[in-house]
């Protein structure tokens, strides 16, 4: 198995689409004219974050499944919706709330089959799946939730984004990165260790890579990192099990990971 800039934990981003019509999840440049079709789509509610980064008083809920923790004018969206092109006329307001609860249960189901995976039940190992997940990109790293007059509001700032990939700071403040939409904490799957993570920054494009490297700060890393050379002979490596006379594949390891503690799923040059 190869995963490339997963989100098994989802995206930030994901709450800023829903909410706004605005998110870093594509290479377009974002748009509030998408919010209505965010908020019909399933897969949006599947990319919800369920890593650490949500702050909110204590009276408001942290559980991105749970509904109390949307604003009402996602309701009033579907609502509207579903008045304008539903098969039934009948109470359009108890099937909004009946069609945005199965569209949070029904992704809360998906990240909990992901999040209790065990490769031991599958016949894999550790050693049979390479994991690569995006660094040193501005990321959204998390959101803060809060109540106005109307209700349950988000405050998107941008204090909730950062990139402390290899500065002085401690390991935990490090962590605080990712490829510019899945934060480096979302990328780490469960049935994963965390000395098994490969990660890749924007400086491992090569020499000859330079349009894709140059692309990285208006598209973003995570739109382009499926381009990189050394992702396709890492791919090579996995799946055939060659040797690498020329150290021409390499990776880098989480934050507190050192060299010797480092165990990708086969032999690798390991870069600072």
């Amino acid at each position: 198995m190869v995963s490339i800039a997963s989100p098994f934990k989802g995206s930030f981003e994901a709450i800023i689409k829903i909410a706004t019509g605005t998110a870093n999840l594509g290479t377009s440049a974002p748009s509030s004219r998408e919010r209505e079709a965010a908020r019909i789509i399933p897969s949006l509610y599947h990319l919800l974050p369920t890593c650490e980064g949500i702050t909110a008083p204590a009276s408001i809920s942290k559980d991105v499944f749970d509904p109390a923790m949307w604003q009402q004018s996602i309701l009033d969206t579907l609502q509207e919706y579903i008045r304008l092109h539903g098969v039934s006329e009948k109470n359009p307001a108890k099937q909004a709330k009946e069609l945005f609860d199965s569209l949070l249960q029904t992704a809360k189901s998906h990240r909990q089959r992901i999040n209790g995976l065990d490769l031991k039940n599958t016949g894999l190992t550790h050693s049979d799946w390479l994991c690569i997940a995006g660094v040193d990109s501005t990321t959204r790293v998390g959101v803060e939730v809060n109540k106005d007059k109307t209700g349950v509001c988000f405050n998107f700032n941008n204090a909730d984004r950062a990139n402390n990939w290899g500065k002085a700071v401690p390991v935990k403040q490090k962590m605080l990165t990712g490829d510019g939409t899945v934060p480096l904490k979302a990328a780490i799957p469960d049935f994963l260790e965390m000395k098994n993570i490969v990660c890749l920054t924007p400086d491992d494009f090569g020499y000859w890579e330079l349009q894709d490297k140059a692309l990285v700060k208006v598209a973003g890393f995570h739109g382009l990192i499926t381009n990189m050379n050394v992702i396709h002979r890492l791919i090579v490596r996995h799946f055939t099990g060659r040797p690498d006379a020329y150290k021409n594949t390499w990776g880098r390891s989480l934050p507190g990971i050192t060299e010797r503690q480092w165990e990708p799923p086969f032999e690798l040059y390991w870069k600072k």
